[in-house]
């Protein structure tokens, strides 16, 4: 009798863990993104998501780097800034319809995600 070995999904978004398996207590994630957002929950009492229909229903990634490539361009990127000076821009984004903590987290913690953003 041969063992076999049944391959482990991410307790957050169901994908499989391949070779970046992450680990808190028993339960197997396939990236830190999904760890920190299961600790999110779990840390507002909001596990219940996880009982929800089909909660982890994938959007297809869109490459946005193409989508604004258009923002390269300074003369329409320079439309957008409040303030400019040096190295230093200002802009203010309106994104409306933003119903997830774990969203409003990311944008209010941007700066430690993206290097050059000093403050959201």
């Amino acid at each position: 009798m041969s063992e076999t070995n049944t391959p482990l999904n991410c307790t957050h978004c169901g994908d499989p863990c391949e070779t970046d398996t992450t680990w808190l207590d028993d339960k197997a994630f396939c990236c830190v993104g999904c760890k920190t957002l299961f600790q999110i929950l779990d840390a507002n009492n909001l596990c219940d998501y996880y009982e929800i229909d089909q909660p982890n229903l994938k959007v297809e990634q869109t490459n946005f780097g193409e989508k604004f490539a258009y923002l390269d361009n300074e003369e329409i990127a320079d439309q957008l800034y409040k303030f400019k000076e040096d190295d230093q821009r200002m802009l203010r984004l309106f994104v409306p319809v933003i119903h997830c903590s774990s969203c409003i987290w990311l944008l209010e913690n941007l700066n430690r995600l993206v290097e050059g953003v000093i403050s959201t």
